[in-house]
């Protein structure tokens, strides 16, 4: 069976022999400097190559967006206060995008956050595309540094084996995700302690280090 664990960045046919017909446009990431004081507008969109009406749902699965900024969520069809927990949008031909929209007021606030959605098919889960907005205000790093950190991660782009260094308390349920949405591995992390970990055979392009108190940005390169 062909698993959906290829780069993001293949064309289009490639996801449809993986039963994905839909996916974000330019990328399942989108990194952007909000200006303070300022209703920030933040769009990611979905293409359909497939020439089928496309009809999204959509869900929140993470958001670490700080207290004090205010975020609102529109999609293709409806606009929401606050960013709720999940929605369905309207119906779109191939030349119509759908999109997810944030618009983020920092206010005078610095900081960052990453917040996670998956879109899907309605009536059919497995087909879906994860995105992801990176969020942060003028000299505050988009990479989540910002909170205390729990793992390291080096080297970063990474070829062979990937080290992650703990050197705090231990760690449960750490994980690493494609941008697909595929878990490549998942593990418990000791204190004061770094694990290495052989990624040479995974398909090169962007993953996720996930654990509970950060999320980092891994890119493997061959």
């Amino acid at each position: 069976m062909l698993k959906c664990t290829l780069p993001v960045a293949l064309v289009f046919w490639i996801n449809l022999l993986c039963g994905q017909s839909f996916m974000a446009t330019p990328e399942p990431v989108l990194t952007q400097t909000l200006e303070f004081n300022l209703a920030n507008e933040c769009y990611i969109y979905f293409t359909n190559p497939s020439g089928d009406t496309l009809h999204l749902r959509w869900r929140l699965v993470e958001s670490n967006l700080p207290d004090n900024w205010v975020a609102d969520l529109c999609d293709y069809g409806t606009c929401y206060n606050g960013i709720p927990s999940n929605g369905l949008m309207n119906p779109v031909y191939d030349t119509i995008q759908p999109y997810l929209k944030l618009i983020v007021q920092p206010g005078e606030n610095a900081g960052a956050c990453w917040i996670w959605f998956r879109a899907y098919e309605n009536g059919n889960q497995a087909n879906y595309a994860d995105v992801f907005f990176n969020l942060h205000t003028p000299g505050t790093l988009a990479t989540q540094e910002t909170a205390t950190p729990t793992v390291h991660i080096y080297p970063n782009p990474v070829s062979n084996n990937l080290k992650l260094e703990n050197p705090g308390g231990a760690i449960s349920g750490a994980q690493i995700i494609h941008l697909s949405g595929t878990i490549s591995w998942t593990g418990d992390i000791p204190e004061k302690t770094t694990l290495d970990i052989p990624v040479n055979h995974w398909p090169p392009g962007s993953y996720l280090l996930k654990t509970p108190k950060q999320t980092k940005q891994i890119l493997i390169q061959h």
